[in-house]
């Protein structure tokens, strides 16, 4: 994958050489709008789902074996577009995210990802501990820096006395972290971490988001900057003017909303008039940097609330960036008066 395009093997017309397709993932990819924000378990269902569907739907294809964790294999696929030619942009576009899957899958395996998510999940709720921690260091040494890094800044940052001393010097020795490695572990140590109670259903920036939409947000702690409507901001605004509000308060079509296709993260290219039918639109914009799991709660609340929520940040942080963001920071240990 390189930013939006992936690079995609096909056999060529001979049937028997491959040939290099690039595609682009994008709002045009009916699957992709689908399963984006999906976990990868829900994703492999679906399209198990999908291709199952049509293979039963159409005799012609029924001699192909598609049973659950068996991919169907570049010929099958083949056999089926030379079976169904009127079907074949619909073949190549599950067949594309078939095989898109299924290196995802194989990586998850081959990383033993299920297993280390597991452990960052545990270790995040309080279910696991050190012990655990260091049963998984021993046991996964194939396991890759950038893995191993992670796990440790998780740990760092919900026990960060466990590496005051000598103990978290030699847990990260062995997991044989570099020393740009071990200055992030420290450093996650020294930023601290949020001291309460997680939820796995409970998302507090998806919770300010619902009660905006409702107009419930405390004016006190969430104060307008300017106010469109006197009880907005307010803990019990006026049921007929806040869903006069939530609906619109456009009084004509914005036409930059319209004129050359928008090419957003939120707007399909060639949406539907479902985007039309929405109330006003909710700009969420998070200081510091907003992860993909943001992005997704966003895209959920579109539907939940049908208000359109679009997420700006001064960037987008995948773990592999928070990491160098952090390899970068510079200790406390090491200021000065000289230096500062």
């Amino acid at each position: 994958m390189e930013g939006s395009k992936y690079v995609q093997e096909v056999l060529g017309k001979d049937g028997d050489s491959l040939e290099k397709n690039e595609v682009i993932l994008d709002e045009r990819d009916p699957i992709w709008l689908e399963l984006r924000h999906a976990h990868i378990a829900e994703v492999n269902d679906r399209l198990h789902e999908k291709m199952s569907t049509f293979i039963t739907q159409h005799k012609a294809t029924q001699h192909i074996s598609t049973r659950y964790g068996n991919e169907l294999s570049m010929r099958e696929l083949q056999k089926i577009v030379q079976a169904l030619p009127q079907y074949s942009e619909e073949i190549d576009k599950l067949s594309l995210h078939i095989e898109i899957a299924g290196k995802i899958n194989k990586i998850i395996g081959d990383l033993r990802l299920k297993e280390l998510g597991q452990l960052e999940q545990d270790l995040t709720f309080g279910v696991a501990g050190m012990k655990d921690v260091i049963k998984f260091l021993k046991m996964n040494e194939n396991a890759t820096h950038e893995n191993k890094l992670r796990l440790l800044m998780i740990t760092a940052a919900i026990y960060p006395e466990e590496f005051d001393d000598e103990k978290g010097l030699n847990l990260m020795k062995l997991a044989k972290l570099t020393d740009e490695g071990m200055n992030a572990v420290n450093n996650m140590r020294l930023l601290g971490g949020f001291s309460g109670i997680f939820s796995l259903s409970s998302d507090f920036r998806k919770e300010l988001i619902e009660k905006l939409a409702k107009g419930e947000l405390s004016k006190k702690e969430y104060p307008c900057l300017n106010e469109p409507i006197a009880s907005f901001c307010g803990s019990s605004p006026s049921s007929g003017l806040h869903q006069a509000f939530a609906r619109s308060m456009r009084t004509r079509p914005l036409t930059w909303a319209h004129h050359r296709n928008s090419t957003s993260d939120s707007v399909p290219k060639h949406g539907s008039s479902d985007f039309q039918k929405m109330g006003q639109r909710i700009f969420v914009f998070i200081v510091g940097g907003a992860t993909r799991s943001e992005i997704r709660a966003c895209h959920k609340l579109t539907n939940k609330l049908k208000r359109e929520v679009v997420l700006g940040s001064s960037s987008l942080d995948d773990p592999s960036h928070f990491v160098s963001k952090l390899k970068q920071l510079m200790s406390v240990h090491r200021l000065s008066p000289d230096n500062l």
